[in-house]
């Protein structure tokens, strides 16, 4: 798949056009502000490290709100050829978020416009960990939240 060697590529995000709209699926705006660093194995993390670092330092990139793999599935193992083995679960968390956030997919709109929204409406009334009570990485993300 091309997007997937596009957005696997760090130098390609720094000089992409911010018109240009990513893929994000809606609940990775949840794991973005609660990761620590930790992953599935060093080429996840170093994928997650890498998008993260973009979105920090420009909060004006666009992206388009995707129910399906997205630049942060790239280096997942549960990403079985663009699909993700989980889809029914994570797909789940998605629709939550458009819902609770009044978002719609194929929205496109501010990386940080989203997570705004995401931390206000979700974040900060603790509706996260509803949306995600079956999720691995809830432990870690508790503690994480709990220095936010």
């Amino acid at each position: 798949m091309i997007i997937q060697k596009i957005w696997s590529w760090k130098g390609i995000l720094n000089r992409m056009d911010y018109n240009e709209c990513i893929p994000l699926r809606p609940h990775h705006g949840l794991c973005i502000p609660h990761y620590t660093g930790y992953g599935y194995d060093a080429r996840f993390v170093k994928n997650m490290d890498d998008i993260i670092d973009h979105f920090n330092d420009h909060p004006d990139q666009n992206i388009v709100l995707r129910i399906s793999a997205d630049v942060l599935c790239l280096s997942c193992p549960n990403n079985q050829h663009g699909s993700c083995n989980k889809e029914k679960t994570v797909a789940l968390y998605d629709r939550s978020c458009l819902t609770l956030c009044g978002f719609s997919e194929g929205q496109q709109l501010k990386w940080g416009d989203f997570l705004q929204a995401i931390t206000k409406t979700l974040m900060e009334t603790s509706q996260w960990e509803r949306i995600c009570g079956d999720c691995q990485w809830l432990q870690l993300c508790q503690k994480t939240h709990s220095g936010i």
